[in-house]
């Protein structure tokens, strides 16, 4: 039988730009240091075609990873689910599986070199359900039979508080599942404190998110874009707006609120100040699900706006490397969603997130005093106040000064994070060794 070429395994979903930039960040840390080939299983396989980061001899891009094994049906076939994990992490499932499906599995573990998680919410108490964690458990024991080290890279977990018959159920399937990763890089300061309670044994690395390390780029098709915001005289602020989800029942409850209250605030930035700027990240996931995408609540928010000027950017923009660097084009940004902070700081570009997440504290907190007052509280959002920050912002000379380093130094904090994962990789091994 043909030797299977050496090769790293990425699973991604990206419902939105900034996710992808999450996965992006990953491959291009992982292009950095290894020169094997990627083959990525994405939930938008056509965005990550188009990345220069996988266009290398030997790389692939597929559907999602979870294609390869069976898939996870209602709740009763949970039980016959975790027998198959348990005969794929025995034998790789040749006892139990057809040749067909057996064949499947065998052609996309035997001989990687490693299994890389793109990071992000999945592990959090919002997004945990039975299937999900039995579609993983699948993944991870095929790799543990094969012996492809398995990673988490700068995601969220817990806080895991399960109660009742589901936290009965949950909680050990969650710990055992974990369990069978090398290594899990938490992207925050709660989620490994979480995963020591839940009694995880695998080796936890208190991290930060992935997208603090994405490198931006110019994109020729992205350029009337920038045109459009560089073509003022006066300063420009980006905003990114989202739609309250379910997910968030206490930002629901005060979404007519945060709205009024935040084109109130552009209002008076437009008004005095700045022009503002409408460039969203998520034109899919919302929109396939009923709710508005980013476009549709932004020129929600504007219709609200009594100044006129104001632009909504709704060219689409898929290459998040490409979004980053029109965000390092603004003078201040406003956000209700933390990845555009994330790509507008790297560039010393100053910030105000509307919070809806403890991961939004946890982000800003861990750049250092004084970054917790560019959270605006969903509660106490008053238009006043976050006008005169944001103009307070746009009159300092010094504050790209600050962000800048302050962001460098997020990021040489973090630098070696990845460096046993590479190792691993590299030598193939379950053990999650430190870094020089």
């Amino acid at each position: 039988m043909k030797t299977p070429t050496p090769r790293i395994l990425f699973s991604g979903i990206s419902p939105t730009v900034g996710d992808t930039g999450i996965g992006l960040a990953i491959l291009q840390g992982l292009r950095r240091r290894s020169d094997l080939p990627v083959h990525a299983y994405v939930d938008r396989p056509g965005v990550f075609r188009a990345l220069p980061e996988l266009a290398g001899p030997g790389d692939a891009v597929h559907e999602r990873l979870v294609w390869a094994v069976p898939a996870v049906g209602g709740r009763k076939t949970y039980p016959r689910t975790l027998r198959l994990a348990r005969a794929l992490a025995r034998d790789g499932g040749r006892a139990v599986l057809d040749a067909e499906a057996f064949a499947r599995v065998r052609g996309v573990f035997e001989g990687a070199a490693g299994l890389v998680f793109q990071g992000g919410p999945t592990w959090n108490d919002r997004w945990l359900k039975p299937r999900m964690v039995l579609q993983n458990r699948l993944l991870l024991s095929a790799a543990r039979f094969y012996r492809v080290p398995a990673f988490q890279l700068g995601v969220g977990c817990g806080p895991f508080d399960l109660a009742g018959p589901r936290g009965v159920l949950l909680r050990p399937l969650l710990r055992s599942t974990l369990d069978l990763h090398t290594g899990i890089l938490v992207r925050d300061d709660a989620s490994g404190p979480a995963l020591r309670r839940l009694g995880v044994r695998a080796q936890v690395v208190e991290s930060t998110d992935a997208a603090v390390f994405l490198r931006p780029r110019e994109d020729p098709a992205a350029a009337p874009l920038a045109a459009r915001i560089a073509a003022g005289q006066r300063p420009r602020v980006g905003v990114c707006v989202r739609d309250y989800q379910a997910n968030y029942p206490d930002a629901l409850a005060r979404r007519e609120k945060v709205f009024a209250e935040l084109a109130a605030t552009l209002d008076r930035v437009q008004r005095d100040h700045a022009d503002v700027f409408f460039l969203g990240t998520d034109r899919q996931r919302e929109a396939s699900a009923g709710k508005p995408d980013d476009v549709a609540t932004a020129r929600g928010v504007r219709a609200r706006m009594a100044v006129p000027g104001s632009v909504v950017l709704d060219e689409p923009v898929e290459d998040p490397a490409a979004l980053k660097h029109l965000y390092g084009l603004f003078d201040a940004v406003v956000s209700l969603r933390l990845h555009p902070v994330i790509f507008a700081l790297a560039q010393g570009v100053p910030c105000h997130l509307v919070s809806y997440d403890p991961k939004c504290d946890a982000f800003l907190a861990s750049l250092g005093p004084g970054f917790g007052e560019r959270i605006l509280r969903p509660d106490a959002f008053a238009a006043a106040e976050a006008a005169d920050r944001v103009a307070a912002d746009l009159a300092d000379a010094a504050v790209r000064g600050r962000i800048r380093a302050a962001f460098d130094g997020l990021r040489a904090r973090h630098a070696g994070d990845w460096e046993p994962v590479h190792a691993a990789i590299a030598q193939r091994t379950d053990e999650l060794r430190p870094g020089p």
